[in-house]
């Protein structure tokens, strides 16, 4: 039967030999298409176990700074609002008592002092007149004086 592969044709022995050359040449493509597509992952494989360290140790560098930081930071336990409330009235307390020792002494010689500011203001009514002109206007930068009504008179 001619053109049948079990003919020993001529034609059909070289049509034999052409197909296998040719799967010869396409094996031998197809393994060097497959050398380099391994060798081609194996580098993408290298650079993403590079990167991958990398990340590695940027997350553990992250992770000891932020630990560093809270280290840093003192120990805040939790107040409950009763606690804050103790907390705040014993700070008054502790202020009304400092400013109690630091005034005390000066309240002691206030009457005697306020006393003499007022004997020497009327012997000298020019300057008291003066310092009255002025509280009066200045009034408003002196804590305390809206409550004010009227200078006293003398």
């Amino acid at each position: 039967m001619p053109g049948s592969w079990d003919a020993e044709s001529p034609s059909t022995t070289k049509t034999h030999e052409y197909y296998e050359r040719d799967i010869g040449t396409r094996k031998e493509e197809n393994l060097q298409l497959h050398h380099h597509l391994v060798e081609d992952l194996l580098q993408r494989l290298s650079e993403l176990n590079g990167n991958k360290q990398i990340a590695d140790e940027k997350a553990d560098r992250l992770t000891k700074k932020v630990s560093h930081i809270f280290s840093l930071q003192p120990y805040r336990k939790d107040l409950t609002p009763e606690e804050v409330g103790q907390d705040y009235d014993a700070l008054v307390e502790q202020i009304q008592d400092w400013v109690q020792k630091l005034v005390n002494p000066w309240l002691e010689d206030c009457d005697d002092d306020a006393h003499a500011f007022l004997t020497h203001a009327k012997r000298r009514k020019a300057d008291a007149n003066r310092f009255k002109s002025v509280l009066k206007k200045e009034k408003r930068k002196i804590p305390g004086s809206y409550e004010w009504s009227e200078f006293p008179r003398d």
